[in-house]
Order: C-alpha cells, then structure tokens, then sequence
C-alpha cells in the first residue's frame, strides 16, 4: 500500500491518530500511565493538525 500526504485537518488528525496507536502498540509496556505521558500522546495527535 502505498502512503500519501494528508489533504486537510481531518486527515492530519487521522494520521497523528495512527502514529500514536502505533507507538502504543510498540511500547505499551514501557510506557507509564501517567497524565504526562497521555498529554505527549495528544500532542503527536494533534501538532500535524495545526
């Protein structure tokens, strides 16, 4: 399958969505379950959608 740039807002949240599943599902067991820790993950959401 071949990747391709996000075209607009939604698309960009999309794609921080999967980068954070994907670093969740690499490192759950090493990451704690602290409000930073969530807050790092909402940022990877979120900074490409800006």
């Amino acid at each position: 399958m071949e990747k391709s740039e996000p075209r607009n807002r939604s698309e960009e949240e999309i794609a921080g969505y999967r980068e954070v599943l994907t670093t969740v599902h690499n490192s759950y067991e090493h990451i704690p379950e602290r409000s930073n820790n969530i807050l790092q993950l909402h940022h990877i959401i979120y900074k490409r959608a800006t």
